[in-house]
């Protein structure tokens, strides 16, 4: 059997796979854009439709259910979500250590991406940091605000 038939036989297998693929969207290529509230919204219909709550009769529904449950989980864990982000949550111990400056480098003002232990972070040019720095450049982490690491060419002692 073709993947296309099984799915097409088997939704619920399918929203389980594609909120898990959201999930890995969202970890790996962007964080904090919401693909955490569409990919429980896609597992929650795929375990709704498991245990029979929801039958897999029409597309539009499924698709109605998936829109609805993304809804109520954004609303139910928006301001939960936010506060963490915005605390720093456990990420207040990498100030301090150093990073790398993707691959468009950084200009002040602008958002970009800084790799961290292995990790892709966004990352931005502290107030003290010049203007620009190239593509490839050893930056220190001075503080973490929200999910984004503040970065610059000079050094910062660990607290």
């Amino acid at each position: 059997m073709d993947p296309i038939t099984y799915f097409s036989e088997n939704h619920e297998i399918a929203w389980l796979i594609a909120g898990a693929v959201f999930f890995i969207f969202e970890v790996a290529v962007t964080t904090g854009v919401g693909f955490l509230f569409i990919g429980l919204g896609a597992i929650t219909v795929g375990g709704l439709m498991t245990f029979g709550v929801i039958e897999p009769d029409s597309v539009v529904e499924e698709f109605s259910y998936f829109f609805g449950l993304t809804a109520v989980w954004a609303i139910i864990l928006w301001r939960p979500m936010k506060k963490i982000l915005s605390e720093g949550g456990d990420f207040d111990n990498v100030v301090g250590d150093r990073a790398v400056m993707g691959d468009d480098g950084l200009v002040k003002g602008k958002t970009g991406t800084a790799r961290w232990s292995g990790t892709n972070m966004q990352a931005r040019l502290a107030e003290s940091a010049p203007d620009k720095v190239k593509a490839g450049e050893e930056l220190w982490i001075h503080k973490v605000d929200g999910s984004i690491l503040i970065v610059s060419p000079e050094s910062v002692s660990k607290e």
